[in-house]
């Protein structure tokens, strides 16, 4: 499995779901992507951030992903709690 066969719209639903939650990186990945190893979930989580559809702690241990108003939109979802502004 490669980080381009891992939907975006997946990872973004489940963080719109969760949204003023920091989502820790085994919790996305075992929620969106079964069966994937870690290196390439980590792939598909820095590229998302690259592009400014999520947003995390930047520690690289356990992620603290968010998602942005830019991710909201591409799933066509509302800001429904506040933003934590990493």
């Amino acid at each position: 499995m490669k980080r381009s066969d891992i939907d975006d719209k997946v990872i973004l639903r489940y963080l719109a779901d969760h949204q003023g939650e920091w989502s820790m990186d085994w919790d996305v990945a075992k929620a969106t992507c079964a069966d994937v190893l870690v290196k390439v979930f980590t792939a598909k989580m820095r590229n998302l951030l690259k592009r400014g559809l999520v947003v995390s702690c930047g520690c690289s241990y356990r992620g603290d992903w968010e998602i942005t108003d830019k991710g909201l939109a591409l799933v066509g979802r509302p800001r429904t709690k506040p933003y934590t502004g990493y």
